[in-house]
């Protein structure tokens, strides 16, 4: 399977599991991939100097990174009224039951998967991508295997030229690279078996700062730690309570970055993170919070 491969190709987000990717590399512990880019969006100030902490000791090891700059998100979402398209963030609205509910998101594609897309059509100096030509190397755990599913190493239509290759689940990694016998690794078993155990500072978690998918503790900690950024993600939050796709309209609104359904600059952070504690303690061990 994959014999016309012609490129390995490291997707990195500078998070727990990505930067594994590159240093398990730079230890011998993995194969080297051919080339690594980073799609840099609106990331917290604390992966920013985390990367650039890790960066020359990546280099002296042998290992780069490169970095893409695709237009500014935050500026392309705030100004949603006014364009022709906008990439759908996974905002919440309450459904019909009650319930919050994300938008199906377009960010990702858009600013992540095309612009690594084009990182390596400019990289191979080429137009167009054959099928199957490119594997991307993804830092997905066996401890979120939902996240990639045995179909997903089989790429869309629309992204044929990639295989997705999964380093630390051993079942999928086998069939995408049988020339090397692939391992499982949990987030908790990288985090001993290489940072720890190595030295290596641990990551803080890798994403925008203003992502809908962020728990109220990860608002707390933006509110304390980047007043700044806060304070960008509320006023992103105030411009998406109407939010739209300008050529379709949603009727499902209002809309939130918050999934508690609450404008951020309203969130009463003692009652919000108390409910949330209690939750957990409900949720006990198969929530899986004991490997966040």
């Amino acid at each position: 399977m994959n014999e016309n491969v012609i490129l390995d190709v490291g997707s990195i987000g500078w998070g727990v599991q990505s930067t594994a990717i590159l240093l398990m590399q730079g230890l011998g512990l993995l194969p080297k991939t051919d080339v690594n880019f980073f799609s840099e969006l609106r990331e917290t100030q604390a992966t920013i100097d985390y990367k650039g902490k890790m960066e020359p000791i990546l280099k002296d090891m042998g290992i780069e990174c490169v970095t893409l700059k695709p237009k500014d998100i935050y500026e392309h979402i705030i100004n949603w009224p006014t364009a022709d398209r906008v990439s759908m963030l996974p905002v919440w609205f309450k459904n019909e039951e009650g319930k919050a509910q994300p938008l199906n998101r377009g960010c990702t594609a858009d600013f992540k998967i095309n612009i690594v897309a084009s990182g390596i059509r400019d990289y191979l100096g080429v137009k167009r991508l054959s099928r199957h030509s490119i594997r991307i190397w993804q830092g997905i755990t066996t401890d979120e295997i939902g996240r990639a599913k045995k179909s997903a190493l089989y790429p869309t239509k629309q992204n044929s030229f990639r295989v997705n290759h999964y380093p630390y689940i051993g079942q999928y990694a086998n069939i995408t690279d049988p020339r090397y016998k692939w391992v499982d690794y949990s987030r908790f078993k990288i985090i001993e078996e290489v940072f720890i155990k190595y030295g290596f500072p641990i990551p803080p978690k890798s994403s925008c700062f203003f992502c809908p998918f962020h728990d109220i503790e990860y608002w707390y900690e933006i509110f304390i730690k980047e007043p700044e950024n806060f304070e960008l993600a509320c006023l992103l939050d105030d411009a998406i309570r109407n939010y739209n796709t300008v050529s379709e309209v949603l009727t499902s609104g209002p809309f939130y970055l918050y999934k508690g359904l609450i404008p951020l600059r309203n969130i009463d952070f003692d009652k919000e993170r108390k409910q949330q504690t209690q939750q957990v303690l409900m949720a006990g061990c198969e929530s899986g919070f004991c490997f966040m």
